[in-house]
C-alpha cells in the first residue's frame, strides 16, 4: 500500500506568496494528523532562522508519524535538520545535464555523487533516517540515474525517490520507469515526486501507486509553479482503487484543511493551473530562481520558452 508523506510545509513554501508562520505550520500539521498522513516534511531547516524554527515546533508535536526536513548534499544542512528534531533527512542533488552544468557549476559526475555519499554517511552516522531524492529524474539518463541512486544505497539510504521535476511524464512514461527503477532497486523502498506543469501529477502518481511504497503530496496541490499531486485527491482515488479507506469524517476534515491551507498560503487552485495560472512559470525558492535566470531549461518543461514573463515572487496579500 502506498503512503502518503505530506509536504504543505516544505513544498508548500516554496509557493508564491507562502510564508508559513509558526502557529500556522502547527494548525496545518495538526489538521495533517487528523486527516491521517504517515509522514510531515517540514522546510528546509538551514535556509532561514525561521525554516529552522518551524521545523523544531513541528518537531515537538505529539504525533505517532515521523518528521522529514530537507537538505542539500551538505554537511552544514544535515546538522540542522538534526538540531531541528526531525527523525528523517530528504537531502537531494541532480545529476541530470542541466543540473551539473546550472547547479553544480559545471562540477564533475564524480565531485557530485562523492557529495551524495559524503551527505548520506554523515546523516546515518548523527542518527538520522535518509531519503535520498534524484533531482529532475525524468530527465536524467538511466545510466546516470543507477550510478546517484546506487551511491545514495551503498551508504545507507533508506529509502530512493524518484522526481519528476518539471512535471514533463505521461502516466505511461511514468509507469515505465517506475517499472525499470522497481526491478532494479528492488529491496529498498521507493518514493515519488510529480509535479503538474502538464497537468499530469494526480494522474502519474494514480498510475504508479501499486508500484511505490511513498507518494509525495500537499494539500490542494500547493507548491513551485503549478504544484504537485493533491494530498486529499491522492487518498480519495487510494480510496476509489480500495488500496485505502476515506471515512465520510475524513472528507469533512479533508475541506476543512483544504480551506485553511488557501486562506493562509493565500493560494487558489486556479493560480497553479497549468500554462495560464498566473503561477504556471513563477519560482520563489532561491536554488530554483538562481537555476532558472541562468537556464530557463532549468525549471522549464516547454521548449524555447523565453522566460519574460515570469518574476521573482507574486506580493499579493
Amino acid at each position: 500500500m502506498a503512503r502518503l508523506i505530506d509536504c504543505t510545509l516544505r513544498e508548500g513554501a516554496q509557493a508564491p506568496n507562502v510564508v508559513w508562520r509558526i502557529d500556522q505550520s502547527i494548525a496545518i500539521a495538526r489538521g495533517l494528523l487528523e486527516f491521517g498522513v504517515d509522514c510531515i516534511e517540514a522546510g528546509h531547516p538551514s535556509a532561514s532562522n525561521l525554516e529552522f524554527d518551524r521545523t523544531r515546533a513541528l518537531s515537538q508535536l505529539r504525533r505517532d508519524i515521523p518528521l522529514l526536513a530537507h537538505a542539500r548534499a551538505q554537511i552544514e544542512d544535515i546538522r540542522c535538520v538534526k538540531a531541528a528534531g526531525a527523525e528523517w533527512v530528504g537531502i537531494f542533488a541532480g545529476v541530470s545535464e542541466v543540473s551539473r552544468n546550472v547547479k553544480f557549476r559545471n562540477r564533475s559526475l564524480d565531485e557530485i555523487i562523492g557529495l551524495i555519499e559524503t551527505s548520506i554517511a554523515f546523516a546515518k552516522s548523527i542518527g538520522l533516517q535518509v531519503r535520498f531524492t534524484l533531482e529532475d529524474t525524468s530527465r536524467t539518463d538511466w545510466n546516470l540515474q543507477g550510478i546517484a541512486y546506487r551511491a545514495a544505497i551503498s551508504k545507507g539510504a533508506d529509502r530512493i525517490c524518484f522526481s519528476d521535476t518539471v512535471g514533463v511524464l505521461t502516466p505511461t512514461e511514468a509507469r515505465l520507469s517506475l517499472q525499470r527503477l522497481k526491478s532494479t532497486f528492488s529491496q529498498t523502498p521507493i518514493e515519488v515526486h510529480f509535479h503538474n506543469d502538464r497537468g499530469l501529477a494526480l494522474a502519474n502518481a494514480v498510475e504508479v501507486a501499486p508500484m511505490v511504497n511513498w507518494i509525495s503530496t500537499s494539500v490542494n496541490g500547493i507548491g513551485e509553479r503549478c504544484g504537485i499531486t493533491d494530498t486529499i485527491a491522492m487518498r480519495a482515488n487510494l480510496d476509489f482503487e480500495q488500496t485505502r479507506t476515506l471515512t465520510a469524517d475524513q472528507v469533512d476534515l479533508s475541506r476543512k484543511l483544504s480551506d485553511v491551507v488557501s486562506a493562509l498560503g493565500r493560494n487558489t487552485i486556479e493560480d497553479r493551473l497549468p500554462i495560464v495560472g498566473r503561477y504556471a512559470f513563477t519560482h520563489c525558492a532561491d536554488l530554483h530562481i538562481k537555476a532558472f535566470e541562468k537556464d530557463v531549461n532549468a525549471y522549464c518543461w516547454l521548449k524555447d520558452f523565453d522566460g519574460q514573463n515570469t518574476h521573482r515572487n507574486v506580493a499579493v496579500l
